[in-house]
């Protein structure tokens, strides 16, 4: 399934975030497992939490790092998908 701009992601049950300096960790406390995010990571992490929609993600990526909307979906979805694809991300319904 591909990622629509209008999908709003929420984080998983289960799923901790704790903020570390320039970057953060995840960590599933059901499977004990961690996962590292950078700085743009952190960041893209805590607007999911607020209710971003993935098309706002790419906004805020244009503005914040003086990018195109074309370089920000191209690095931001196979982010995306991978947080998907390690269960720390569903869908908000």
């Amino acid at each position: 399934m591909g990622i629509r701009r209008d999908l709003k992601l929420v984080p998983a049950p289960g799923i901790e975030f704790r903020s570390l300096g320039n970057g953060a960790v995840l960590v599933n406390m059901t499977s004990g497992g961690c996962f590292e995010l950078n700085s743009v990571g952190s960041a893209i992490w805590s607007r999911l939490q607020q209710g971003a929609s993935v098309g706002e993600l790419i906004s805020d990526l244009t503005v914040r790092y003086g990018i195109t909307a074309d370089a920000a979906e191209r690095d931001m979805i196979p982010w995306i998908e991978s947080l998907r694809a390690a269960g720390l991300v569903s869908e908000d319904l």
